[in-house]
């Protein structure tokens, strides 16, 4: 089982099946929001770039899905959503221009 919460820390679950095995609890810690903001500054600062293996069309959605699915990528997948090509989801001129 795999389970995410964005709202908090407190989580309520039939520990029978804990106790027969078919459970299992295991911990993880993304980031709180200190920490996403400071990640969020390094992005824009142009310090961190996300490793981005691949960036598809909308319409080769399905193929980027297969993609991840087989494990055939390094970092992420992208799919253009609303824009016609690559680099625009960037708005500081700095950052965009950056070799990183």
């Amino acid at each position: 089982m795999n389970c995410g919460s964005t709202t908090g820390c407190l989580h309520e679950f039939d520990s029978r099946y804990l106790w027969m095995r078919l459970m299992r609890v295991i911990g993880r810690h993304g980031a709180d929001l200190d920490e996403q903001a400071a990640t969020q500054r390094l992005l824009e600062l142009g310090l961190l770039r996300p490793a981005l293996s691949v960036t598809y069309p909308l319409e080769a959605t399905g193929e980027a899905a297969r993609l991840v699915h087989r494990g055939g990528h390094t970092g992420k997948v992208g799919v253009l959503a609303l824009a016609p090509h690559t680099g625009l989801g960037v708005s500081g001129p700095r950052v965009r221009e950056s070799p990183l």
